[in-house]
C-alpha cells in the first residue's frame, strides 16, 4: 500500500507511529481546561456570586469602591468577566457606577437563616437592621386562612411590618392571629418582633402565655403584586422570595400565620447543618 495508509514494517530500520486525528469537540474541552488551569475560570456569574459572598459577610459595605483590577487579581477573572458582574449588579441597584468615578457599593446583603425569620446584617442582627412600627387591624376572616389557622374564629387580627436593611426597605410581613387567642382589649402592639435572636420566641410566650413549639415554612420565588412591589420599593413584576410560617404553641394549635416578602437581590437564605453527634443544629 502507497500514500498515508501505509504501515511502515515494525521490524524495519525507522518505525513510524500513526497519529489518529483527534475528536474535535474533545480537543475543544482539552482547550478551554488548559486555559482555566492557566488564568483561571473567568466567569460573571463567578464573580457576581463571589461580590455577593463579600456583601453578605460584611467584608464589602456600602460605599466601599469597586476597583476592576483589584477584583480581577482577587477573582483570578478577566476584565470583561468583572465588568459584566459589576454591570448585573448595578442593573439590580446593589452597586452604583459613575463615569471617571468608578463603581461603589450602594447597600449590601442579608442573610436569613433557614431556621429563623429575620433577616441578619453582615452576621448580625442589629447591624444596620431596623424593624419599622407596625399597623394591625381586625379583619374577617377568609375561609382559607381559617382553614389554615384552623379556627372557627370569623375575625382576624392581621398585623403588616416593614423591615429596612442599611436604610433600604428589605422585608414586608404580614401575620394573621385569631382573635381567641388574643386577650381583650387587644394591646396596641401585638407582634412587635425584636432585633434579639431569642425576639420571636419571647414575644410568642409573652402574647400567648405558653411557648413557640413549631414553625412549618414553605419558601418559594415569586414576583411582586403592585402592593408588596410598593412596600419593598421595587417594580411589580420583580423576583422577591415569599415565606408562609405557620406558628403552633405547645398545645398544637397554630397560633401565627405569617407571610413574609424579602427582595431577592437583597436576602440569601442560609442553613448550618451539624454532623457531629451532640451538636446542635
Amino acid at each position: 500500500m502507497t500514500g498515508e495508509d501505509q504501515t511502515p514494517d515494525p521490524c524495519g530500520p525507522e518505525t513510524a507511529v500513526r497519529r489518529v486525528p483527534a475528536n474535535p469537540a474533545r480537543a475543544a474541552h482539552e482547550s478551554v481546561r488548559r486555559a482555566r488551569r492557566q488564568v483561571g475560570f473567568s466567569s460573571a456569574t463567578r464573580v457576581q456570586s463571589l461580590i455577593r459572598a463579600e456583601l453578605r459577610s460584611g467584608e464589602l459595605r456600602p460605599d466601599d469602591q469597586l476597583v476592576e483590577d483589584d477584583l480581577m487579581r482577587r477573582y483570578s477573572a478577566s476584565r470583561s468577566a468583572v465588568r459584566d458582574a459589576l454591570q448585573v449588579l448595578a442593573a439590580e441597584g446593589m452597586v452604583t457606577r459613575r463615569p471617571r468615578h468608578g463603581t461603589n457599593v450602594r447597600y449590601g446583603m442579608g442573610a436569613v437563616a433557614l431556621q429563623e425569620m429575620f433577616p441578619l446584617a453582615s452576621g448580625r442582627r442589629t447591624d444596620r437592621v431596623t424593624v419599622m412600627p407596625g399597623t394591625q387591624q381586625v379583619i374577617s376572616a377568609p375561609p382559607a386562612l381559617a382553614h389554615r389557622l384552623e379556627t372557627a374564629d370569623t375575625r382576624l387580627l392581621r398585623y403588616e411590618q416593614l423591615i429596612t436593611l442599611w436604610d433600604m426597605p428589605a422585608t414586608a410581613r404580614t401575620c394573621y392571629i385569631p382573635l381567641e387567642h388574643l386577650p381583650d382589649p387587644l394591646p396596641s402592639n401585638v407582634v412587635g418582633v425584636s432585633a434579639e435572636p431569642d425576639g420571636w420566641d419571647r414575644d410568642f410566650e409573652e402574647l400567648f402565655g405558653l411557648p413557640l413549639a413549631e414553625i412549618v415554612s414553605t419558601v418559594e420565588a415569586t414576583t411582586a403584586d403592585a402592593s408588596t412591589a410598593a412596600d419593598l420599593g421595587v417594580l411589580e413584576g420583580a423576583p422577591i422570595l415569599a415565606w408562609e410560617a405557620l406558628l403552633r404553641g405547645a398545645d398544637g394549635r397554630p397560633r401565627i400565620l405569617a407571610y413574609t416578602y424579602y427582595r431577592a437581590e437583597m436576602i440569601a437564605l442560609t442553613m448550618t447543618e451539624r454532623k457531629l453527634p451532640g451538636q446542635p443544629s
